[in-house]
């Protein structure tokens, strides 16, 4: 038979947090562009965040939206309440199999994108916000969040005079 555990003197609890190992940051990265976020996520967790061996989390890591891009159907329209539920379920997914875990381990991950990507979506399609914020609060809030902003398209960098690009 197993002996009884035993409970932690106040000596050894004070040297078992200390040895305990910090835990990660989660940094989050919003914006439109899936292309670009997907890039500056790792080079933001590589470059901004000074973390040792950071992670990155990105937006379909359950595969929801792929299989549903699988299905083919010409008349699949989800509505954006349910595509809104669709990405919480992805987010939960990321939060517990990649984001919660890496934390754990005491490193850096950069979510992209995160919360805030989502409620734009919500609230441009309409949706009340009170609802969104509603669905999203199971979302930690992150240590630092950035926003990428996209180029816009048709703004091309014009010539001076004297050869040198103007602004």
């Amino acid at each position: 038979m197993a002996k009884p555990a035993k409970k932690n003197s106040k000596k050894d609890h004070g040297k078992s947090a200390r040895d305990a190992k910090p835990r990660g940051r989660l940094v989050a990265l919003d914006g439109t562009n899936g292309v670009m976020l997907r890039s500056e996520a790792e080079r933001l967790a590589r470059l901004c965040c000074g973390a040792v061996d950071p992670a990155w989390s990105l937006w379909d890591a359950s595969n929801t939206f792929y299989e549903l891009r699988m299905v083919k159907a010409k008349h699949l329209t989800p509505t954006p309440r349910v595509l809104m539920l669709l990405y919480a379920s992805d987010l939960l997914f990321r939060l517990r199999w990649e984001i919660e875990p890496t934390l754990k381990e005491g490193r850096t991950v950069v979510a992209a994108p995160y919360v805030e990507s989502a409620m734009a979506f919500g609230v441009a399609a309409g949706l009340p916000k009170e609802w969104i914020e509603e669905l999203l609060r199971f979302a930690p809030k992150p240590a630092a969040s950035f926003r990428l902003k996209e180029k816009k398209k048709g703004k091309e960098k014009k010539k001076d005079g004297d050869g040198e690009p103007g602004f």
